[in-house]
């Protein structure tokens, strides 16, 4: 196994940092009734990065490891920074996002996937609380189910462009 380049050190290191800085997550995942389902939504929806990356290392024909994007850890970091300063959670968490998706490849299908990230914020409650506890917990469950149909635009390597 090849040891990560020093960008995607570096973007490592990044999606630590603002983890760090987004951990109230964990508290709203936990107390919030209208924030119970966040947790499963988020496994759901970061486990695409995860396949993305296993599929790349278990395929002996190709070595090479997606490209890590230079500009979406950078992001991250001013999104953090913000959400910091402003003291605003909402912030944070879409640094979280952010940062987690430095690890795909950089398509139009990113796009849609950050945007997916919804389900499993604590603003998402709060935006769509009219529907009730249940029904905003079973809105996090299919947004976050939504994002692994996008799992083959991903595995395909094929050139962006």
């Amino acid at each position: 196994m090849k040891p990560p380049s020093s960008q995607a050190a570096a973007a490592q290191v990044i999606a630590l940092y603002v983890a760090w800085n987004a951990r109230a997550l964990l508290a709203a995942w936990i107390h919030a009734p209208y924030d119970r389902c966040g947790s499963p939504a988020f496994l759901l929806w970061a486990a695409m990065p995860f396949f993305v990356r296993l599929s790349y290392s278990l395929d002996a024909r190709d070595s090479a490891q997606p490209p890590v994007s230079a500009v979406l850890p950078a992001a991250a970091l001013a999104l953090t920074f913000a959400g910091i300063i402003t003291d605003l959670s909402v912030l944070k968490d879409i640094a979280l996002a952010v940062a987690i998706g430095a690890f795909l490849p950089l398509r139009p299908a990113t796009f849609l996937w950050l945007a997916l990230s919804v389900a499993w914020m604590p603003a998402a409650g709060w935006v769509f609380k009219s529907a009730g506890v249940v029904g905003v917990n079973i809105f996090r469950l299919v947004l976050g189910a939504a994002a692994i149909p996008l799992t083959p635009l991903y595995l395909r390597r094929e050139p962006i462009g």
